[in-house]
């Protein structure tokens, strides 16, 4: 197996046909088909069923699009550090955040460790379930998630950042008691 099959593999699954994926990745008709036959030679099992000349994705195709998603994100950041002059100051720092985070509590954060003299490049994304930052963080497709306490994991540290939360509520409100 090499990455041209993955390469393949992953753009017949995004495009569902082999004759988009050669024309995304600028190879020939043939060519893809060659790939892909070969991938699933390697796999031992088909990764996609024909019918009536349309490829339909199998169980185990979808499955493995995942992984195949997560060796070309490696490789691509891998390809992008080593192109770059001083890898570890070129770096992309990826954060995933709970929308509210994201808004107030890492810019001051980044704010105050920017004024320390370190440059950096961040990328913060919002997603909205702390199980699938989890999974970002595993699968290394994020450097930090900041997140409600997860469970422990051997996958990822956790640092516990105390933080003051106010509630601002109108002055003769219910709640406010």
């Amino acid at each position: 197996m090499n990455i041209r099959h993955i390469k393949a593999f992953r753009a017949v699954m995004e495009t569902g046909s082999v004759t988009r994926a050669a024309e995304l990745l600028h190879l020939s008709q043939p060519a893809v088909s060659k790939l892909i036959a070969s991938f699933e030679e390697e796999a031992g099992y088909r990764l996609f069923a024909r019918k009536r000349n349309r490829l339909i994705a199998t169980e185990e195709a979808v499955f493995l699009l995942h992984e195949a998603n997560d060796v070309l994100i490696a490789l691509e950041r891998l390809q992008n550090r080593i192109g770059a002059p001083e890898p570890m100051r070129s770096s992309l720092i990826k954060i995933a955040s709970l929308p509210g985070t994201a808004s107030y509590v890492l810019p001051l954060a980044l704010r105050e460790v920017r004024s320390q003299g370190f440059a950096l490049r961040v990328q913060i994304s919002t997603l909205g379930s702390s199980d699938t930052m989890r999974h970002y963080i595993a699968s290394q497709q994020y450097h930090i998630a900041v997140m409600e306490a997860p469970e422990p994991s051997p996958d990822y540290d956790i640092i516990h950042v105390p933080q003051p939360i106010i509630c601002i509520l109108p002055k003769h409100d219910a709640l406010a008691k």
